[in-house]
């Protein structure tokens, strides 16, 4: 586990200046997600489509993989509250892995899915970075 979370602090130093919170752990899930996709996909050896109760199975299960990971790195070396990350990083790692495993499974290219992973991460991410920051209306009944 260890080796894991060197590995993506490694991966975001780069990133960390320009991108969001959301941005980068979206990332992180997607790249997660994407490799561990295309390990199944990979040792499955049928090299066609997963039928779609099975990838939608698939999402789920990494998602919540990803989404331990990423909460171990946080609250971990990172020292972040878990009441402040869990909910959120919950929502994003749900997000990011089904899109990911869906839109890797209609490509059908392993070698790719990586890149389709932290593409995918950053999208979402990024729209869950812009709603979480616009302001709430309030109603004029007070």
């Amino acid at each position: 586990m260890n080796a894991l979370i060197r590995g993506m602090i490694a991966i975001t130093r780069p990133f960390s200046q320009r991108l969001g919170p959301c941005e980068l752990n979206g990332m992180l899930i997607g790249a997660l997600t994407g490799f561990m996709f295309c390990v199944v996909w990979l040792m499955g050896k049928a090299f066609t489509p997963v039928a779609y109760p099975l990838w939608l199975y698939i999402a789920l299960v990494l998602a919540l993989f990803c989404w331990g990971a990423l909460f171990a790195l946080l609250c971990g070396p990172l020292r972040y509250a878990a009441s402040t990350v869990a909910g959120p990083l919950l929502i994003n790692a749900l997000l990011t892995s089904t899109l990911t495993v869906y839109l890797c499974n209609l490509s059908g290219q392993p070698l790719l899915f990586f890149l389709i992973g932290m593409l995918v991460g950053l999208l979402v991410g990024r729209l869950l970075c812009r709603y979480c920051r616009k302001p709430t209306q309030r109603t004029k009944e007070g």
